[in-house]
């Protein structure tokens, strides 16, 4: 009787392990994940312009120009949310407060680590806080913190040499410009024609991998930007207000399992770090609160 009762409990023990096995992890879609960052993109601005190469990507993805950014619509509190999968209000991070080990939303990055130990990952950024700041310090990754115009040379040639599994570059020009010039000016649209040149150079790196059925490719802005009044009669060029022209975001991505067509359910930047993970098939940490877009997915 006791031999038979502790049989039973040893199938249960069993069948409990395999099924939270089985909900750990589920099938990875792509081998490759790519993640491009365009610091400062209004996300309605990728149709005011010829973006030869950012409108082609969109023909074969699923897209937003109104991916949601994070309050405030600021680049760190914006690129924790999209590393870590969680709003401001939660991860905080910001010069006095980097990103720490143990918390319930670790940035993608080190989830990969973990999850993934063996995955070559890259991160390559000309605004140096995601590497400072918005990234754990014992992340294990390649890293380079470069203009734009250094970065996107040398992150073709790493594309092409290193072969990462995955990999994260940030431009800052289109942001930079914006500041300068305004959100809606000539200026502004040249510095996206000149981001959007590069990733033609980059695509033709990524697909010269090899399996681009295998190969997730995922664009995404932080926030917008637009003019504010100022006392003396003038204009300053700048976000971080909820104003749409500040919040609404550039968000696409392109690869297996994609439901390719512009989306028409709302989301957050957040959720970029979820689709990475799902993309991987590796189950999300429970501490993050944003998830993968309803219907990005065919599954």
């Amino acid at each position: 009787m006791k031999l038979n009762i502790m049989i039973s409990f040893l199938i249960c023990v069993a069948a409990a392990c395999c099924s939270q096995a089985h909900a750990a992890d589920a099938k990875p879609l792509a081998k490759r994940v790519f993640i491009i960052g365009i610091d400062g993109l209004r996300g309605p601005a990728v149709n005011e312009v010829e973006l030869p190469h950012i409108q082609a990507f969109m023909k074969n993805a699923a897209y937003s120009t109104e991916a949601q950014s994070t309050t405030p619509s600021s680049s760190g509190p914006a690129w924790g949310a999209i590393f870590h999968g969680v709003g401001p209000e939660i991860h905080k991070i910001n010069k006095d407060n980097p990103a720490a080990d143990g918390v319930a939303w670790p940035s993608f990055i080190k989830v990969i680590n973990k999850h993934r130990p063996k995955m070559k990952v890259g991160v390559y950024s000309s605004w140096e806080p995601i590497l400072t700041e918005t990234l754990e310090k014992s992340c294990v990754y390649d890293k380079l913190c470069a203009t734009d115009g250094e970065i996107a040379p040398a992150a073709v040639e790493y594309i092409r040499t290193e072969k990462p599994d995955v990999f994260f570059i940030h431009f800052s020009i289109v942001d930079n410009t914006g500041h300068a010039y305004g959100y809606r000016s000539l200026n502004y649209y040249a510095a996206i024609r000149w981001v959007d040149n590069h990733l033609g150079d980059l695509f033709a790196a990524i697909n010269g991998l090899g399996e681009p059925d295998k190969t997730m490719i995922i664009i995404v802005s932080d926030h917008g930007g637009m003019e504010y009044p100022k006392a003396d009669g003038g204009v300053r060029h700048s976000h971080g207000t909820d104003d749409p022209d500040c919040m609404n975001s550039f968000w696409a991505a392109s690869g297996p399992g994609i439901v390719p067509g512009e989306m028409k359910a709302q989301f957050g930047i957040a959720s970029t770090a979820p689709v990475v993970a799902r993309s991987l098939g590796i189950k999300p940490p429970a501490g993050w609160k944003a998830k993968v877009p309803s219907g990005l997915f065919k599954e």
